[in-house]
């Protein structure tokens, strides 16, 4: 499947934004980065197909996930307890 960017315009304070182009493009991977981070949090992309669309490798998106504090796990406390005592009983 061959995966088509398209380009949004965003409407940011002039004083915000950097005048360098290699200022611009970091802005750009910013704001690409913070989208798909909320993507994941939100439950509408993997992990693994969120590093992916944000450029990165999967430890890199990882970090950036808990800098963002994200939890790299989502697994409820309930489930956890449930499967400890499943385990200690034995």
């Amino acid at each position: 499947m061959t995966v088509i960017p398209i380009q949004v315009t965003v409407d940011l304070p002039e004083d915000e934004v950097p005048r360098a182009a290699a200022g611009r493009r970091a802005l750009a991977r910013e704001l690409r980065l913070l989208w798909v981070l909320d993507r994941v949090r939100r439950g509408r992309v993997s992990i693994g197909k969120g590093a992916q669309l944000a450029g990165m490798g999967r430890l890199p998106f990882l970090a950036a996930m808990t800098d963002h504090g994200m939890a790299a796990i989502a697994y409820p406390a309930e489930e956890l307890a449930y499967e400890i005592d499943l385990l200690t009983a034995r």
